[in-house]
């Protein structure tokens, strides 16, 4: 989600319904990670020891600690989820839940076209570099929007 503001009852219901429903299916069953297993220490340097990348459910397999009904619903459940629909779905909502984001300095588009505009004291200093260099001076008033050239006379 990263630094964005979700502030809105959609956002958070969006949110929860991610975090309910697909993101843990896809992270516990396709998603495989590394574990530090030791680390060894030579003089100032550190070399760490990982062990293979596994998925979360194949580490619970591994332990023992599951009866053998419940691992073979979790390999039938894994079987029926395709990976790559799964991770569409996940971005697809994710995609949702940014348009969900409350950018507290997010300009209106009205505001973004008076920003377009150059001031007359803007202009007029503009006007009076260009003819001081003898040149033509572009500008750019605001991210994303046009370049305006200001020439001198």
């Amino acid at each position: 989600m990263g630094w964005d503001r979700y502030d809105s009852q959609k956002a958070l219901e969006a949110m929860n319904d991610l975090y309910k429903n697909e993101l843990p299916l896809f992270m516990n069953l396709f998603q495989p990670s590394v574990k530090l297993i030791k680390v060894i220490r030579k003089g100032s340097r550190k070399k760490r020891v990982y062990d293979e990348p596994r998925t979360p459910m194949d580490r619970l397999f591994a332990s023992g600690y599951l009866d053998e009904k419940r691992c073979k619903e979790l390999k039938a459940l894994r079987g029926r989820l395709d990976p790559f629909k799964l991770s569409e779905v996940v971005n697809h909502k994710l995609e949702r839940i940014w348009e969900l984001a409350h950018y507290r300095y997010k300009p209106a588009e009205e505001e973004k076209k008076a920003k377009d505009e150059l001031s007359s004291v803007e202009r007029e200093t503009l006007e009076a570099i260009s003819q001081a260099f003898g040149i033509t001076v572009y500008i750019r008033s605001c991210r994303g929007g046009d370049l305006v050239a200001v020439n001198h006379g």
